[in-house]
């Protein structure tokens, strides 16, 4: 290998030239050039801040958290007090579940400043660390310097309830006057803030229409995009697996791992709960919402769905299928547990709550066949409202209009009761009100069908110390309560587009 050269005095502005070139293939989408033109300037300069910086985000976002951690670590080991490397690392420390280490990386950054946006990042870690009352003081701290601070009062509404004569919910109520001169994203945030607030005081058709504004701003990033895509897409998977398929490979995975348990389900039907019960299990580990199986797939072009994904990112086409075979089965089942390997830890069995795994289970069943696969079920109209009253990442874009939602949890049924069909007692079926309504006995049958020993700790859930990367991270954290069960009953005279169109034929 050659030796690499040292930039010299007269090469700083090749290397400022070189990092403007990297941070441009990162903004365009050029992930993997953009990698390799990071890694270059490393060699060069092993401890160029901003480079580290933007190479960890990657490895982030491509769930490589080793190597983000790797980065960021190094960050930190040439700028101690780096709070960009601070926060960067604790998030990654997340994400791995290292939840200690975590909050004390959030700690320290928050101690080293006041300022609102680092407050804010560190309130985020901490409630994602399971540690709410910290987050909620971070986030008032950021209110305290800046009054105007929508990510705090956005923050504060996910963590507590209002009150119509304490100053928050005044401060709160004075921000709509000016909402219209605010930047799409604050005004979203804002608008989802009020409704919260709103709910909390009672004042019920404020509320729903702050939520109403909201989710249309939301609905606009992507409005290029419609429900008849992924409707077409869940048809597709349907016609593409059919009894004959499962009787031709059902014996051809090899894999015989019985470590992964997939949750799937819709958003907001519970998942999040029977993950926190499973993991409180010794033997069981949790990974959160990872993409690791549809990673796990070969990439085969799909430009009837692509806009629905990233660039490059494997779905279910018709050439896949077509080149379904024994190898292919394996080679996905063995990327896929070394992809999980580094969650494993001690536990003998392995939790992966990406609920979109609910478009995959044909080839989970024929890859992992000893894999178990719950589904997370619950009311619709409870589903439907929870939803539509939380702020997801934009690219959920069926979640901010209340037809599309039932649209949505339409196709979900469709597509699971073909792999019900399909695969007759190999799913179980977790119902949130069933759960809440008899929470040992629901443990005990949950516990037996991943293969686990009784054990008392699951019944103590929220006592458990791991991270919940969801929009359940505060609920979750409470004793089972039957409150939620009926909820949208009482708000139902809002919900009437949704209602339609959870009916068949809407």
């Amino acid at each position: 290998m050659a030796k690499k050269q040292k930039p010299t005095k007269s090469s700083t502005l090749d290397i400022v030239a070189m990092l403007k070139e990297a941070d441009g293939l990162r903004k365009t989408g050029r992930i993997p050039e953009a990698m390799r033109a990071y890694q270059v300037l490393l060699g060069y300069v092993p401890d160029l801040l901003p480079a580290l910086y933007n190479l960890g985000q990657i490895h982030r976002h491509l769930t490589e958290y080793s190597d983000a951690e790797y980065c960021f670590r190094r960050m930190l080991h040439t700028a101690p007090d780096d709070l960009e490397a601070m926060t960067a690392l604790a998030t990654t420390c997340i994400e791995q579940g290292s939840t200690e280490e975590a909050r004390q990386l959030a700690a320290r950054a928050a101690s080293l400043s006041k300022a609102p946006f680092i407050q804010m990042r560190t309130a985020i870690i901490m409630r994602r660390a399971g540690d709410l009352a910290a987050a909620q003081k971070m986030a008032e701290c950021a209110i305290k310097e800046d009054p105007n601070c929508i990510d705090g009062y956005y923050t504060l509404s996910n963590l507590k309830k209002f009150k119509a004569d304490e100053a928050d919910f005044k401060n709160l109520a004075a921000l709509a006057d000016r909402a219209g001169g605010l930047p799409d994203q604050q005004r979203i945030k804002l608008e989802f803030a009020l409704g919260n607030a709103k709910l909390d005081v009672g004042q019920d058709k404020e509320a729903f229409d702050h939520y109403a504004t909201g989710t249309r701003l939301q609905r606009l990033v992507h409005k290029h995009v419609t429900v008849e895509l992924i409707e077409k897409y869940a048809d597709s998977i349907i016609a593409l697996f059919t009894p004959e398929l499962v009787q031709k490979f059902a014996a051809a995975g090899a894999v015989d791992s019985a470590r992964p348990v997939f949750i799937i389900g819709m958003p907001r039907s519970g998942s999040t709960l029977v993950e926190q019960i499973l993991s409180s299990h010794p033997q069981m580990a949790a990974m959160g919402e990872v993409n690791f199986f549809q990673n796990s797939l070969p990439y085969y072009p799909n430009a009837e769905v692509q806009q629905l994904f990233p660039p490059a990112m494997p779905t279910v086409t018709k050439k896949l299928v077509e080149n379904l075979s024994p190898e292919m089965l394996d080679g996905i089942a063995k990327k896929y547990l070394q992809l999980t390997e580094p969650f494993a830890q001690n536990g003998a069995k392995l939790a992966d709550k990406m609920l979109f795994n609910f478009f995959f289970v044909g080839l989970i069943r024929l890859a992992l066949p000893n894999a178990k696969i719950i589904h997370c079920t619950r009311d619709p109209m409870a589903v439907g409202l929870s939803i539509w009253q939380k702020m997801f990442h934009a690219d959920v874009f069926w979640a901010y209009d209340m037809r599309e939602i039932g649209r949505y949890y339409r196709l979900h049924e469709k597509l699971m009761a073909h792999w019900n069909i399909l695969f007759p007692g190999r799913i179980f079926e977790a119902n949130y009100e069933t759960i809440v309504a008899d929470q040992e006995t629901q443990t005990r049958r949950l516990l037996e069908f991943c293969g686990l020993p009784w054990n008392e700790s699951c019944l103590k859930f929220q006592e458990t110390d791991r991270p919940v990367i969801t929009a359940s991270s505060s609920q979750v954290r409470q004793s089972l309560y039957t409150g939620s069960v009926a909820r949208w009953k009482k708000y139902e005279q809002f919900l009437q587009p949704m209602i339609d169109a959870m009916k068949e034929g809407a």
